[in-house]
């Protein structure tokens, strides 16, 4: 049986190690392979979904009925263009979070 919260922990520091790298840096304002996601912004997008985790952990048990992660994002992929507000919304909260990535080549968050 697979042990989800070693798969977590390896997986986030995999990507902490990431957002840590030099060609990380180099290329912080450019655009990112994602259209309309800088590399900054996809780095905070990133953050968001490790640090999201401890939130919904923290919390209750949620009301109605549960989604899966497949599910959820079929329901998205299926919905939403990149210009929709839901697309829009994601990239906001990643630009958000870029400015708390910490990563030993910066001295101060890049804005």
């Amino acid at each position: 049986m697979v042990d989800l919260r070693t798969v977590f922990l390896e997986s986030a520091t995999c990507a902490a190690s990431l957002l840590g790298r030099t060609e990380v840096a180099d290329h912080w304002t450019e655009a990112s392979v994602l259209p309309e996601f800088t590399i900054a912004g996809l780095a905070g997008h990133l953050l968001r979904g490790i640090k999201t985790v401890e939130k919904y952990l923290d919390g209750g048990e949620p009301d109605g009925e549960s989604m899966n992660a497949a599910r959820y994002y079929d329901s998205i992929a299926i919905t939403a263009g990149i210009s929709s507000s839901l697309n829009q919304d994601v990239r906001l909260r990643g630009k958000k979070r870029r400015k708390l990535v910490a990563v030993p080549w910066r001295k101060k968050p890049v804005l």
